[in-house]
């Protein structure tokens, strides 16, 4: 690099690995608590603070370091060991990516509802000049907000339920009319 001549070679860029995700996280790259997030550009997932990526090292600990076993000791207690432990990772990647698939399904269907629930604030503002700044405090609707933990639990309680991945789909919403309803027509009396 330029300027890097007097110190000696460079050496290759490495990679750190993220940090752990912690417990109220939803993605390592995009904590919910914003104080605790990356620093830097908000584009770059990696532009993590040494003293935030440390702090949460030292809080998750370090991983064992692989220990090298020679063929000698490989007996049936270690193959059987080995055969459990490719079992338990297996099971935990597989959870892994079905809690992944659960949130990525909540946030497409809380996108969709936000979405559509801004459409129909923003037609009611349109249609009847009702402003809803004017009508709520937002300091008292901030306060009944759910806690992190409040919202968590609700998410892993929907997961246990077979709708939580493939939920039905919303009923069609009713029709509006536009003139007022007629009344239902008269039975003629029968002869």
């Amino acid at each position: 690099g330029a300027g890097g001549g007097a110190l000696g070679p460079v050496p290759p860029p490495s990679r750190a690995p993220p940090p752990p995700r912690g417990r109220h996280s939803v993605s390592p790259h995009f904590p919910m608590d914003q104080s605790q997030g990356p620093v830097g550009s908000p584009g770059d997932p990696n532009d993590y603070s040494p003293f935030e990526f440390n702090k949460r090292k030292e809080f998750f600990g370090q991983r064992k370091q692989r220990e090298f076993i020679p063929d000698s000791k490989k007996d049936d207690g270690y193959w059987d060991r080995r055969r459990r432990n490719n079992e338990a990772a297996k099971r935990s990647r597989e959870k892994r990516r079905f809690n992944d698939m659960v949130l990525e399904q909540r946030v497409v269907e809380l996108s969709k509802e936000n979405h559509v629930l801004k459409a129909q604030l923003d037609a009611i503002k349109e249609k009847y000049g009702i402003c809803g700044e004017t009508l709520i405090s937002i300091d008292q609707v901030l306060a009944t907000l759910p806690t992190c933990d409040q919202v968590l639990c609700v998410t892993k309680r929907s997961k246990l339920t077979p709708n939580a991945l493939f939920p039905a789909p919303p009923p069609p919403p009713p029709a509006a009319p536009a003139s007022p309803p007629s009344p239902p027509p008269q039975r003629q009396p029968e002869p």
